[in-house]
């Protein structure tokens, strides 16, 4: 069986290094204070409705029963205790060991209170579980993280006011990284429950029942907002909604006026879920461009051109009606609810969307829709009010009479702004149905063949009116797109975008709107992610304009071995130390020259074809200029890049291990059956990254415990096996085994069952101080914050107070 099937439940833990710390020394970040006292009154709601079924006992610092600290290296090991009767398994008739105090070493502690742990949460009166218990860690060393936030937001689904977006449910961690949510506000969740730390990337699925959620270091990330014209976007608002927009957003940041921001503790390689409020801009799922890295330029976002929406919601009797809501019809936001003025804004929306109107269920009315006027015109809407009753005929020419095909025409009733649009035929004819009034009549050939054209038309219910309307062409500049054929291309203003097809634009006649500012936009992509982007001014009309897409980086290598001569090797670059994204041929040569689309600071990585050398890497800065790397040398590779050290018993058994690397804010997994390891295999790990070892040993009580090692120096590098020990025997308050309840080591879960009654063996640990809890829901959990010497072997015999009922 692979290790990554060995159950989720072992695997995601991993040990937690305390350092130094002592209970109570973290202070409580401040950006989390309002989180922490939602959570705390949360917590207390739900913890006193639990008290009041039992009367909890007072906590205490002191040692109140048995429990007793030994090392073997300095007195006999105790008599091992006898075995439960194999019929009576619930109740073992084990006599208690002689009381005696624990010896805590100076720096060690140990106390008991009423805190809830996973495997022996207290249930209420249906027998549920009534706290889900969850650790913050911090995914590189994987230390607690105290004060950290943990969310259940209300998700809001489709159409998500911006009003209902708030959290059902939160907590914030103790100073052992630990946060106990009450179930009944954790109900109802729908996708996403968020974990959050300062100085850490925000992460979403912390799913309830999980009991561990491991937290990446943030990166401070610049950015730049930039419309579709290239022109910096001043002023708006960025947001990092880690849900689809319908949760409330984890990051935010204001742009200044050069459209330039700092998105603070963010992910650096996650691109999606960035959602802009600008000014012309539509609101939606942006990415960035690239992926950010110090010592490189912000990273842009680009913008697409938007409008907003204004207006007011009426009743039959000309009343405002307040509370209906508003919103981009299929679109999660931007939604809102009218006011007590029954007025609406809403910002962001795509040119021309449908607007739906969702009256209070109370009302008895039905949904309404309408589609989005043009920029300046509010909209009244009446709710219960015909939108039609007439028919509008428009017959759009040419100023040489030829039909203006594909023209989007647009009525406009003067008093109320009520909006029909729909484009013309092949004859130039669009019936528009409308109710009476008088009409702003606005033709538009969107950025194609036909410019704009505006008329007056007075509709009445007696009969069809038939307004002819003369559309100019527009003029036309000459394009050459040989250049980006297999590139995007695309036709642009500060308020509207068309998609133009290289092909059949290079050396033709291409329309361009007259008396406005106009820009061909070219880019490249790669996996979904536009890499680069590139515009070019429209010329004045009967010009020549020659497109070109962002030119691709070369970089250049020459590949010898140890003595100078030299070798086939191959040539991949990477946007990230970890991130298998490659740029170069798959076949090797003594010389390399890998052309790429990526831009900015990224890692280079040369693999030779000899398998006796070792591989190289590097980082560089990709501009339109080519990179010479000059000589690359391998050196010969000295045994395995990296090795874990593990006991005989343990050889040839499968195990994961995690490299986590700071530096790039990322990690990923390797779940092997060999303790040698490849620089294939470790990828471009380097002096400063921290190993994580996992492994499950079960049977007669023993458990090899999660544990961590940094890498320092060149390889190859090896990590050694922690041989310290700690043998626990877990007794019930009348002195029996335990036969259920939980033993945790730094957040590591080892549960107590029937087969190895009150008897833990925890193996493989590390020198220093570790956080032991033993816990059982009908008593008090006991803490010891304990010190282990390399090597040493302990022994604990704790037995638990019982909760006062």
């Amino acid at each position: 069986m692979s290790a990554g099937h060995l159950g989720r439940e072992r695997f995601r833990r991993a040990p937690v290094t305390l350092g130094d710390m002592e209970p109570g020394d973290p202070e409580w970040p401040p950006r989390f204070a309002d989180r922490a006292a939602v959570a705390a009154a949360w917590l207390l709601a739900f913890v006193f409705a639990a008290c009041s079924r039992r009367e909890a006992a007072p906590t205490s610092t002191a040692p109140t029963a048995s429990a007793s600290g030994t090392d073997t290296a300095q007195q006999p090991t105790e008599e091992e205790p006898q075995e439960p009767d194999a019929e009576e398994p619930d109740e073992p008739d084990v006599p208690p060991p002689p009381q005696q105090p624990l010896e805590l070493r100076p720096g060690e502690t140990e106390f008991e209170n009423l805190d809830a742990f996973p495997g022996a949460e207290p249930k209420d009166a249906d027998g549920d579980d009534w706290f889900w218990c969850v650790q913050i860690v911090d995914a590189m060393d994987l230390r607690p993280l105290p004060g950290a936030s943990v969310q259940v937001p209300r998700s809001a689904g489709s159409g998500a006011v911006t009003s209902d977006l708030h959290f059902q449910c939160a907590a914030v961690t103790d100073e052992f990284g630990w946060a106990r949510l009450p179930w009944p506000g954790v109900w109802g969740y729908h996708d996403y429950v968020f974990a959050d730390a300062a100085g850490h990337v925000a992460e979403e699925n912390c799913g309830p029942g999980e009991d561990r959620c491991e937290l990446l270091s943030g990166a401070d990330v610049p950015v730049q907002l930039v419309d579709y014209t290239g022109r910096p976007v001043p002023r708006g608002r960025i947001e990092l909604v880690l849900g689809c927009g319908h949760v409330p957003c984890q990051r935010t940041a204001i742009a200044d006026a050069e459209g330039r921001a700092v998105l603070h503790d963010i992910q650096p390689s996650r691109h999606e879920d960035l959602f802009v409020w600008a000014a012309g801009q539509q609101f939606g799922a942006y990415r960035l461009r690239t992926t950010w890295r110090e010592g490189s330029a912000p990273v842009v976002i680009d913008c697409v051109p938007g409008v907003e929406v204004r207006g007011r919601v009426l009743d039959a009797t000309g009343q405002p009606v307040a509370g209906v809501r508003v919103g981009a019809k299929g679109h999660a936001r931007p939604w809102e609810r009218t006011d007590a003025e029954g007025n609406f804004a809403l910002q962001g929306l795509e040119a021309w969307s449908t607007i739906e109107v969702v009256p209070p269920p109370p009302l008895g009315l039905a949904t309404e829709t309408f589609p989005a006027p043009p920029p300046g015109v509010a909209r009244t809407v009446v709710l219960g009010q015909p939108q039609d009753g007439a028919e509008l005929l428009v017959h759009a020419t040419g100023p040489d009479g030829a039909a203006a095909d594909g023209v989007r025409v647009t009525a406009v009733r003067a008093h109320d702004g009520q909006t029909a649009t729909a484009e013309t035929d092949e004859h130039g004819d669009v019936r528009l149905p409308v109710a009476p009034g008088s009409y702003r009549v606005l033709a538009d050939g969107h950025l194609g063949t036909w410019g704009r054209a505006e008329s007056i038309a007075d509709v009445t219910a007696a009969a069809e009116v038939t307004l002819r309307l003369t559309v100019p062409r527009n003029p036309t500049v000459r394009v050459d797109a040989s250049r980006v054929l297999d590139m995007t291309v695309g036709i642009t203003t500060a308020t509207d975008y068309r998609a133009l097809d290289a092909a059949g634009i290079d050396g033709a006649d291409v329309p361009v709107p007259a008396g406005e500012r106009a820009t061909f936009r070219v880019s490249t992509w790669q996996d979904d992610d536009e890499l680069g982007v590139r515009f070019f001014e429209v010329p004045a009309p009967g010009g020549v304009v020659v497109l070109e897409g962002p030119p691709p980086s070369h970089v250049k290598a020459h590949f010898v071995g140890p003595d100078g001569e030299p070798v086939e090797a191959r040539l991949s670059l990477q946007r990230q130390a970890g991130e298998w994204r490659q740029n170069g041929d798959d076949e090797t040569s003594t010389e390399a020259d890998a052309a790429t689309p990526l831009r900015g600071r990224c890692t280079w990585f040369a693999i030779p074809a000899d398998d006796a050398l070792a591989p190289r890497f590097g980082d560089l800065v990709l501009t339109d200029d080519d990179v010479d790397l000059g000589e690359v040398r391998f050196a010969q590779r000295n045994g395995p890049a990296l090795r874990v050290e593990m006991p005989e018993e343990l050889r040839d058994t499968q195990f994961r291990v995690r490299i986590a690397m700071p530096r790039e804010h990322l990690r990923y997994d390797l779940d092997l059956d060999d303790e040698t390891f490849t620089c294939d295999d470790v990828g471009t790990a380097a002096a400063g990254d921290i190993v994580q070892v996992s492994h499950w040993s079960g049977g007669d009580g023993d458990v090899v415990v999660p544990y961590t090692f940094e890498l320092s120096g060149p390889p190859p590098w090896t990590v050694p096996w922690p041989r310290a020990e700690l043998k626990v025997t877990a007794r019930r308050s009348d002195g029996h085994l335990l036969t259920d309840g939980v033993v945790l080591l730094d957040g590591f879960v080892v549960p107590i069952d029937e087969d190895q009654p009150g008897s833990v063996r925890l193996r493989g640990i590390q020198a220093g101080p570790h956080t032991l809890v033993v816990a059982q829901r009908e008593h008090l959990s006991r803490t010891f914050v304990l010190r282990f010497a390399d090597g040493e072997q302990r022994s604990l015999d704790v037995r638990l107070s019982p909760k006062v009922r």
